[in-house]
């Protein structure tokens, strides 16, 4: 994907319109950990809906536990998946959990009807970008909220727990009944307050309900069979592209059999200065174009978050609307929104009530830092929310204008992502990007990469007024928050992957076969460590590869502030155990190796030095 064909999806888009730079609020020194967002900004970004319709409101207030009578949505339940909790009240969503009210009049598998005479804006729940990006962590009986940081939850646990209770609510007569009981009642009243409860309770309405319920369980199915894959992930990971790519595949050619196992989880990015990277995610393969004139609007940002919504639960079709494009559920008001959000975000700052940083220390990990690590990681003041960071890579086969030294860590994530390829089906004959006519229209096959950044352009050309009414007022200094909507008033293959391996061995050094670096502001609060959380802490980042640890429990929010990192020791909050090999052999996805820049001349003094600076890291001497 050149940096050529993103811009032409955004000049299509935007014609000669110019972009300016709203002037940035002064941070709060008050607000969470020094990150600057009021709480205002803090609660649009755990609400706000960015299309992804998951499962109706209704019915999600309304199961049980797969093997329990208990509620699905309880407080212990959810954070069992870590997923954060936001207060105990009856039909309170997690964080990160949005309603969606959109007509689904152009949707197709999200247009469900469950009762006679139910209209087209039934509230649906879906994921936004904090129920990935914002992490807890907590020492010496404190508690932290990391905004923009990477999650902690099981993301495969959860989603297979959920279907699971749809399938036995279906599959049990009992759970049916309990479950249509609590659905089939309307409330009806002003605003949040009900007022009384309308029984839709009918046998036709149960019937109607069953039928919804078994055509959405059909379709989890379906993509279930897609994402199968043996690789557990655990806390704090997930194979995003390839639940993404097999989306885009399965929109495009309905056929499971084209896509391929997701079984290369990566730990989740954190978020902060990430609208200043000319590229993102872990590959590098997303780059980022702004509108001349400089930022907020930033059309690489857009594309890339809608091909992120087309993976989470975004409903779409790759049948041509009337309208021109792909119709979708994309919410393309709030995910410009959500992107402003993020240029005013800042790396959080070391907590006053953990152990106090060490001057003395920070100044000899400083030098080493400097002597050893600043080529491949920029140093940025924790302030600066400006300064492109431009695009350095650390290539499997270095070459091109990527000279730093191969990051010998797994290759599997970035392997996966190039070597990905698939009958176009619906999408072909269209346009990369959908509007890049400078490019051949896509052929039978392609690599899928070029087929989600297709959708992607199709869904944002059928919202493109929306796109250019959101350039018009950046252009204006005018940023509306995005729009949340409350809750409504309560309601009670291995064949074929060695195939892509062989390819990826025998590649060049091509720009995405590869991992890049980032500067590493906040990077204390981002463990566990490397692309694929296989390090657990910063200490055991900077030891020879062959010292690390090879396994190591995961899922506590409790925090290590010496060695930096989770605390590793299996206990009733931290029950995974994520293991880099078996036997003497690395486990694929798994192998904790790389990063190796001489760590074995550092002494275990010089080690915890350059930990005391990272705490510190961007920090004004």
């Amino acid at each position: 994907m050149s940096k050529q064909a993103w811009a032409s999806l955004c000049l299509a888009m935007l014609s000669c319109l110019c972009v300016s730079c709203a002037t940035p609020k002064a941070c709060d020194p008050a607000s969470n950990m020094g990150q600057c967002w009021t709480a205002q900004q803090r609660a649009d970004w755990y609400g706000a809906t960015q299309g992804s319709r998951l499962i109706p409101y209704a019915w999600l207030t309304a199961i049980e536990q797969p093997d329990s009578t208990a509620p699905f949505l309880t407080d212990s339940y959810i954070d069992a998946f870590r997923y954060i909790p936001k207060g105990g009240a009856k039909g309170v969503l997690p964080m990160g959990f949005a309603v969606d009210t959109q007509d689904d009049t152009a949707l197709t598998e999200s247009k469900l009807r469950w009762w006679s005479g139910q209209g087209g804006k039934e509230p649906w729940v879906g994921l936004n970008c904090s129920a990935c990006h914002t992490t807890v962590m907590s020492y010496g009986g404190h508690t932290h909220t990391v905004d923009g940081g990477a999650t902690m939850a099981d993301f495969q646990s959860f989603l297979a727990a959920l279907n699971q209770a749809l399938v036995n609510t279906q599959a049990q007569p009992d759970k049916f009944d309990r479950f249509a009981r609590k659905v089939l009642v309307q409330p009806v009243g002003v605003g949040s307050i009900t007022l009384w409860r309308r029984s839709l309770d009918t046998p036709a309405n149960r019937a109607l309900l069953k039928t919804a319920l078994d055509q959405h369980n059909r379709y989890e199915r379906i993509h279930a069979v897609m994402n199968t894959t043996s690789v557990h992930y655990g806390f704090g990971r997930l194979d995003a592209f390839g639940h993404i790519f097999n989306k885009v595949v399965l929109a495009a050619t309905q056929n499971t059999t084209d896509g391929a196992p997701p079984d290369a989880p990566v730990s989740y990015p954190f978020l902060w200065n990430v609208p200043q990277h000319q590229a993102v995610q872990w590959d590098g393969i997303a780059p980022s174009f702004t509108v001349p004139g400089g930022q907020p609007f930033d059309v690489g940002a857009l594309v890339r978050n809608t091909g992120e919504v087309t993976g989470v639960f975004a409903d779409v079709s790759t049948k041509p609307s009337p309208a021109g494009g792909y119709a979708s559920s994309l919410d393309v008001q709030n995910l410009m929104a959500m992107e402003i959000l993020l240029t005013q975000l800042r790396p959080p700052k070391w907590p006053a009530d953990f152990p106090p940083i060490d001057p003395k220390k920070v100044e000899a990990g400083r030098t080493l830092f400097h002597d050893h690590c600043s080529g491949c990681h920029q140093v940025l003041d924790r302030a600066d929310l400006k300064t492109p960071i431009p695009l350095q890579m650390s290539l499997f086969k270095p070459g091109g204008k990527f000279m730093n030294p191969a990051p010998g860590t797994d290759k599997s994530m970035a392997c996966n992502a190039a070597m990905a390829t698939s009958p176009t089906g619906t999408l072909k004959g269209a346009h990369f990007a959908y509007v890049d006519v400078l490019h051949p229209p896509l052929g039978d096959t392609a690599p899928v990469a070029d087929m989600l950044i297709t959708l992607a352009g199709g869904e944002l050309w059928n919202h493109r007024d929306v796109v250019a009414q959101g350039a018009i007022q950046s252009f204006l200094g005018q940023h509306p928050p995005p729009q949340v909507v409350p809750p409504p008033p309560k309601n009670p293959l291995l064949a074929a992957q060695l195939g892509r391996d062989a390819l990826c061995d025998l590649a060049g050094s091509q720009p995405i076969l590869g991992y890049k670096s980032r500067p590493l502001n906040g990077i204390w609060a981002t463990p566990p460590y490397l692309h694929n959380g296989s390090v657990p802490t910063l200490y055991d980042l900077l030891r020879p590869p062959a010292l690390r640890t090879k396994s190591f429990y995961v899922g506590t929010r409790r925090f290590d502030p010496v060695k930096v990192g989770y605390q590793t020791a299996q206990a009733p909050d931290n029950p995974f155990l994520f293991q880099t090999q078996a036997g003497d052999q690395p486990i694929r996805g798994n192998a904790n190796a790389g990063h190796d820049y001489g760590n074995a001349g550092f002494t275990d003094a010089e080690r915890y030095a350059i930990i005391e600076y990272l705490k510190t890291f961007g920090e004004t001497p």
